[in-house]
């Protein structure tokens, strides 16, 4: 799919103008990675975004993001709203994608609920741990052990 940039900025601009904060989805790449600085630069500084958040692919298909895990965190250090997804962060400062020193956030400091109520430790699992029949079956989660895991297997 090819994007008018210029209409992007227009429609950016108009969201801004009615005093709407606009960020954007950033799917990882080859052509991404290697073009970070530009990408950032444009979003940031022509189209005037006010967060990116980068995504690592999931399944990544073996695209190499350690490759470029010093220049994702300069980009990180040079536009302060550029944000990395959790699996991201979690690859970018472990620095490897498995055998984690310490386990990732999957059920820890939040858990994912699906449209029709099921609950997991992430939004990419498709096995539910548990469902809300009620709204106040999500005092269930609160008690509720989550694996501890460290490797991201939708990775």
């Amino acid at each position: 799919m090819i994007y008018n940039l210029k209409e992007y900025q227009e429609n950016v601009k108009y969201l801004k103008s009615l005093g709407k904060k606009v960020g954007c989805n950033l799917l990882l790449d080859p052509i991404v990675l290697e073009n970070l600085e530009i990408f950032c630069k444009v979003l940031f500084e022509k189209v005037k975004i006010d967060r990116v958040f980068l995504l690592i692919p999931k399944p990544r298909n073996g695209l190499d993001v350690l490759k470029y895990r010093f220049k994702i965190i300069a980009c990180s250090i040079r536009w302060k709203h550029l944000y990395v997804d959790d699996a991201l962060n979690k690859v970018i400062t472990e620095n490897k994608y498995e055998d984690w020193d310490n386990c990732c956030h999957y059920g820890l400091d939040m858990f994912s609920v699906n449209f029709d109520g099921g609950i997991s430790g992430c939004s990419f699992n498709p096995n539910k741990e548990f469902y809300l029949n009620e709204p106040k079956d999500i005092l269930k989660a609160k008690d509720f052990e989550f694996e501890k895991r460290f490797k991201c297997p939708y990775l």
